[in-house]
């Protein structure tokens, strides 16, 4: 959790509004970057172009270096901005009516 923290999130900050669209109805990822099968075991989570505009993917036995610091920070940054945007949105709407309570059956 503290990778974010040693990274420089404004080497990828364009690259994350691209790819995470804040809307008017609350967010959208750009397919460009990020496959909507990514919940489907065999499939990459990230495109190609998401790796050759940031970097290779690491195998767990390579050493963290500073470019995945500042992707972690980027994410970490771009995350906040839509947290705080979804946010924003709820505070903003009216308030739901409130359902009544369903009525016992009664038999017939």
């Amino acid at each position: 959790m503290a990778l974010p923290a040693l990274g420089d999130a404004t080497r990828f900050r364009q690259l994350f509004a691209r790819a995470v669209r804040t809307t008017a109805t609350g967010f959208a990822l750009d397919p460009a970057y990020f496959p909507p099968r990514v919940l489907t075991s065999g499939y990459p989570r990230t495109s190609r172009r998401f790796v050759v505009e940031t970097c290779p993917p690491r195998r767990p036995d390579e050493p963290l270096q500073e470019v995945h610091q500042d992707l972690a920070a980027a994410l970490q940054k771009r995350t906040e901005q839509v947290m705080l945007h979804l946010a924003r949105r709820a505070r903003s709407r009216p308030p739901a009516r409130p359902r009544r309570p369903y009525a016992p059956s009664t038999p017939r």
